[in-house]
């Protein structure tokens, strides 16, 4: 008993001790207590909006999955405008994925230490990985729906060939490994350790793991994945949104030349969808690429107190803006696509339909009670009366 007394008044004194030590080095850093409370506050409000943004893209990434996998909403198209359609399907799903995971990382409370084997734990563990696997799948799902549009438009007859169904599946499945493949370090980022003898009861932290504790291998990993993140998806997607908005260019062009009424409907659809596509790809070169260079330069951010808290700011900013990238594509294709606008219109005519039907069975199967129900009182009472003058 005063064994067990005596590690917990240690404990006690050097959970004291490393209290009193932060307070002395938090007094001599160069950052004020207000400028730490003022950047505090503003990190919490942007975090605030980034979960706002994903519930918002949680709720518009399951209407484009309902929208764009019903059965008529791809039945006039042709064959490379379908499978168009099949990858903005997928990109929907990555998004929804992605929006999810985000919005369960700003809900989930940051701390250093865990009582419990909890879902916090584990989440925290592993969510690095799981966000970016659906971020840098979005990313290559972007980056084949542009460069098929691109041969579509510029090499139209080698497209046809073989941009189908078949192909879009394909590299759907393709770029969904890959990234899972090129996401396995991250989730050796951290390892689990517990604490057992500082505190009375076993204490679980995270501390660095395999991944970190190597430098040469984490550089490594820092480089190939900024090829293959950044990098590359940069330059294919810089490379065919220019060649696409000279196609468009050329093709608004020939349109205005002609008269209204001779401009063909496939043309239309054509055109309706790269212009979905180039304001895609402008989305996602404003608003993720800053957040992945700012994630690759986290070593040199970070060195000082001053980088750290500027680090972190940045941070929320460009959070929020990824999550406005993988959040917006409801409004685009409801602003863009007439088709788009059509289906989603349908579906809530058959919910409405559905509901009126259901409602009004329910009140003629009411109606059809009371009515069996008074036929029945009727011929009790008449029943009763005939046995009285018997």
């Amino acid at each position: 008993m005063d064994n067990t007394t005596t590690l917990c008044d240690v404990a006690a004194e050097q959970k004291a001790l490393r209290e009193h030590y932060a307070a002395v080095f938090a007094n001599d850093s160069e950052v004020t207590d207000s400028q730490h409370g003022s950047i505090g506050s503003v990190v919490t409000g942007m975090e605030r909006f980034t979960a706002f943004l994903c519930f918002f893209g949680l709720v518009g990434n399951i209407l484009n999955v309902v929208v764009l996998s019903r059965k008529g909403s791809a039945v006039s198209m042709e064959r490379m405008e379908r499978a168009a359609h099949c990858s903005l399907l997928a990109l929907a799903v990555s998004d929804l994925c992605f929006c999810l995971l985000m919005l369960l990382h700003t809900w989930m409370p940051e701390s250093n230490e865990y009582l419990h084997r909890s879902f916090a734990l584990y989440f925290s563990m592993y969510s690095d990985g799981l966000i970016n696997t659906f971020l840098l799948t979005s990313t290559w799902l972007t980056v084949t729906m542009a460069m098929s549009r691109y041969l579509a438009i510029c090499y139209p007859l080698r497209a046809r060939q073989f941009i189908g169904m078949t192909f879009a599946r394909a590299s759907i499945i393709l770029v969904f490994v890959a990234c899972v493949l090129l996401n396995i370090p991250k989730y050796f980022t951290w390892r689990l350790s517990v604490d057992a003898v500082s505190y009375c009861a076993p204490v679980f932290y995270l501390e660095n793991g395999a991944l970190l504790q190597g430098r040469g291998a984490e550089q490594a990993y820092r480089w190939a994945y900024f090829s293959w993140a950044i990098f590359i998806p940069f330059v294919a997607l810089a490379y065919c949104n220019l060649n696409l908005i000279r196609a468009l260019r050329r093709s608004f062009r020939i349109r205005s030349s002609l008269q209204a009424g001779r401009t063909p409907s496939n043309i239309h659809l054509s055109n309706r969808i790269t212009l979905i596509f180039v304001v895609i790809i402008i989305l996602y070169l404003l608003t993720v690429i800053p957040g992945e260079l700012l994630h690759f330069s986290r070593d040199t951010a970070s060195r000082s107190l001053d980088g750290h808290l500027a680090f972190n700011l940045a941070i929320a900013f460009t959070n929020a803006l990824q999550t406005l990238n993988f959040s917006s594509n409801f409004v685009l294709y409801s602003a863009l696509n007439t088709q788009f606008r059509r289906q989603l219109c349908m579906l809530v005519r058959c919910q409405r339909r559905s509901r009126h039907r259901h409602s009004s069975s329910i009140t003629a199967s009411t109606r059809q009670v009371e009515l069996s129900i008074s036929e029945h009182a009727l011929t009790t009472s008449f029943v009763q009366q005939n046995r009285s003058y018997v």
